[in-house]
């Protein structure tokens, strides 16, 4: 794992304790809550499409999501065991990721 100097993340921190802080600070990661099965909506990274930026695959569904506020399903930290295991995406000790439906 490479780390920035200002990092809260130890250098020397293993997969398993990199993806505990990623679940505690409810941050998506590409083949657990970024997948074709979800929107970028769903998997956290509504603040990161712009509506008017270029044109991309999916833009029209995204943009009439946003505009009628209609997401359908959102990415939160849930208590590992308070949601059905088909919605965890990352599953941590006591803390998990999940997919639910709004």
């Amino acid at each position: 794992m490479v780390a920035s100097k200002n990092s809260q993340v130890p250098v020397d921190a293993t997969p398993s304790d990199f993806h505990e802080w990623r679940t505690h600070h409810v941050i998506p990661w590409q083949g657990f809550e970024i997948t074709k099965k979800h929107h970028a909506f769903a998997c956290g990274l509504g603040d990161d499409v712009h509506p008017s930026k270029g044109c991309y695959i999916g833009q029209e569904l995204l943009t009439r999501m946003r505009t009628r506020g209609k997401m359908g399903r959102e990415l939160v930290c849930v208590n590992t065991d308070d949601v059905p295991p088909k919605d965890v995406t990352t599953r941590g000790l006591s803390k998990s990721l999940a997919i639910v439906r709004l």
